[in-house]
């Protein structure tokens, strides 16, 4: 468990110069309610930690009751967001919270051996494990499309502001895939909006297994959807965004789907959030042309 301590050390001592650096968003409703609770729990931590040092009278039992009190503290949802986000984004390798789930069962292990003949013991060890299973659960749906599974238009810019940092210091062409599907309405109201669902699982399923590993998918709004495509050049995007555009109109066979796709590729450089978001509007008016000349198309701005 000490080597896993030390790794999280070197994690929030990378987070620190990310966020220094200005590259990690606000992931966060209320950063002062936040900022309020993290102050009191440093401040229980270290009373803690004063507990643990004039504890050397204390047994076993009890000492791992201060560290329990300490763990559940530290199970505050600030921390696993950040984790999820880490994770998500593969910001810091490994993600603690890839390293967590052995870390509580290790701990929970250490709690019954030491307090076994201890129901209580038992009883907070069981707790710990919900809290941290909650506290990951609601993490991730902050940041995720409950229908589709894909990040939530806020988990996707959340995502990929790290990304288009890291494209502008290697002067990386980037591009945005907006994907729409084609008469969606008309899919609604002929076959239902549970069939309109199971068309929107559909299409991210198939965007998620067509997309490179590197890219990011998220769900925009409605049927609409949007693809962060890093160190891309503009005929690969045009080969990426036709390739989409081909395996969505060969795979939906139960209820035939098509899609209309608008992109956009350039070179991020100062003003990184005004340069995403005309990659984005590029994007979405290239849409609305393929749209407009006949939909199951795809409609490319070339970068200037």
């Amino acid at each position: 468990m000490m080597k896993e301590e030390e790794e999280h050390v070197e994690f929030w001592k990378k987070m620190l110069v990310f966020s220094q650096q200005g590259i990690i968003p606000q992931i966060f409703d209320d950063c002062e309610i936040v900022k309020s609770e993290l102050e009191d729990i440093r401040s229980k931590v270290h009373t803690l930690m004063e507990e643990t040092n004039q504890g050397a009278n204390h047994d076993i039992s009890r000492m791992f009751l201060i560290a329990y009190k300490a763990e559940y503290f530290l199970l505050h949802p600030a921390f696993e967001k950040l984790f999820a986000f880490a994770g998500f984004t593969k910001l810091v390798t490994p993600s603690p919270e890839f390293m967590y789930e052995n870390h509580i069962k290790d701990f929970i292990t250490g709690l019954n051996t030491f307090g076994k003949d201890s129901l209580e013991t038992e009883l907070l060890g069981k707790t710990l494990e919900r809290l941290w299973l909650d506290s990951r659960y609601i993490a991730q749906q902050s940041m995720l499309d409950p229908l589709t599974g894909i990040f939530n238009r806020r988990g996707f810019f959340d995502i990929i502001k790290p990304l288009y940092y890291l494209a502008e210091r290697n002067n990386f062409s980037v591009a945005i895939i907006m994907v729409d599907i084609d008469n969606f309405k008309i899919l609604n109201d002929k076959h239902g909006h549970q069939a309109g669902d199971k068309a929107q699982k559909e299409i991210a399923e198939i965007l998620s297994s067509a997309k490179r590993e590197s890219d990011i998918l998220g769900r925009y709004g409605g049927e609409e959807f949007i693809l962060y495509l890093s160190s891309i050049e503009h005929d690969s995007l045009l080969e990426i965004a036709e390739r989409i555009r081909h395996q969505i109109e060969k795979t939906t066979t139960s209820i035939p789907m098509t899609v209309s796709i608008g992109g956009a590729s350039g070179v991020m450089t100062d003003n990184l959030e005004s340069e995403l978001q005309d990659l984005i509007h590029q994007a979405d008016t290239c849409l609305y042309q393929s749209k407009e000349n006949g939909k199951n198309r795809v409609t490319c701005k070339s970068p200037q």
